[in-house]
């Protein structure tokens, strides 16, 4: 068994990564559409219709990316990065319009530096040996050389 056919721990924790991540915001998605008179009618800043549209997008977002990790797409690294980017951006704006709203978290520093961490690991592992190999992104990068 070649190192092309065996698949390294830096895409499976890549894989575990996007598939919790997938999932919790499929339970978000599910819980709001059960609580949404609640939601409209507890009069919180953010409204449901935003709050579901942020899971939708990253549930779909999830989906994609499970489907080119399990379809071996030469892309799926790049795609990945930059899900990671987009991600680690939106969290921090909207925790950022949280507070400017008055509605800060007593954990927001710890949050935000626990995303810091999980991107910086995520992005480490896509851009491991192993996984360009894998995705065969690091063959055409030395063919192309």
């Amino acid at each position: 068994m070649s190192l092309l056919d065996k698949r390294p721990k830096a895409v499976t924790r890549l894989g575990t990564f996007v598939l919790i991540l997938t999932s919790w915001h499929v339970y978000k998605l599910v819980v709001i559409a059960q609580n949404w008179e609640l939601l409209e009618q507890f009069g919180f800043r953010l409204s449901p219709i935003y709050l579901a549209a942020e899971a939708l997008v990253w549930t779909l977002t999830g989906s994609f990316l499970t489907w080119n990790l399990l379809a071996r797409s030469k892309h799926y690294p790049k795609r990945l990065k930059l899900a990671v980017v987009l991600y680690v951006i939106a969290r921090i704006s909207k925790e950022g319009f949280l507070i400017n709203l008055g509605i800060s978290s007593a954990n927001f520093k710890f949050e935000i530096a626990l995303i810091i961490i999980i991107a910086f690991l995520v992005l480490w592992s896509a851009n491991r040996r192993g996984t360009l190999l894998y995705f065969g992104e690091l063959n055409e990068r030395q063919q192309k050389d």
